[in-house]
């Protein structure tokens, strides 16, 4: 009954985070666009787990709810950065505006992760398994973050987030 009561509520979270982007980006396609890697994360690591034999315990399932925060707070940032680099340079390109967001918004990014990474590490020195394992997943959880929000973001607003056009969205 947990479990299941804590899978909906992480559902209600998406639905609420995705109403947050669209309020913020006014573009539907945008906030789909920017939510997407970080529900793929959630799903992920859950998969991740049964692969390795983890079990679903009070403290895993908070992962999702970090990872939804934490991850989209990675997301926002490259949606943003790479809307910005498109004000600044109406006739760059999309190629262009991702390596700028790379210059400034990735390296911040990348940062920020260590830090998490740092931060979380110190759970694997813990005594108790269950926060070992807490530990591990949030590491998981932080590379596969920022790998979807650095790598694979971009590529879905390249292919689909319309930003070339020049009547896709007033900034």
């Amino acid at each position: 009954a947990m479990t299941d009561s804590f899978q909906n509520s992480i559902y209600i979270a998406i639905v609420a985070c995705f109403a947050v982007l669209l309020m913020v980006f006014r573009n539907i396609r945008l906030s789909l666009l920017t939510i997407a890697p970080v529900v793929a994360v959630s799903l992920w690591l859950y998969a991740g787990m049964e692969l390795v034999g983890a079990s679903l315990n009070i403290v895993t399932l908070q992962v999702a709810s970090l990872a939804i925060g934490l991850g989209l707070d990675y997301a926002i940032h490259v949606t943003q950065a790479i809307r910005e680099q498109r004000k600044r340079r109406p006739d760059a390109g999309m190629g262009r505006w991702v390596q700028g967001m790379m210059g400034h918004t990735g390296t911040a990014l990348f940062a920020s992760g260590l830090t998490d990474i740092i931060g979380f590490s110190v759970l694997l020195l813990s005594v108790m398994p269950m926060f070992t394992m807490f530990g591990k997943v949030m590491i998981a959880m932080v590379l596969l973050a920022q790998a979807a929000c650095v790598f694979i973001l971009p590529a879905l607003l390249t292919l689909f987030g319309g930003l070339e056009k020049e009547d896709s969205e007033s900034d």
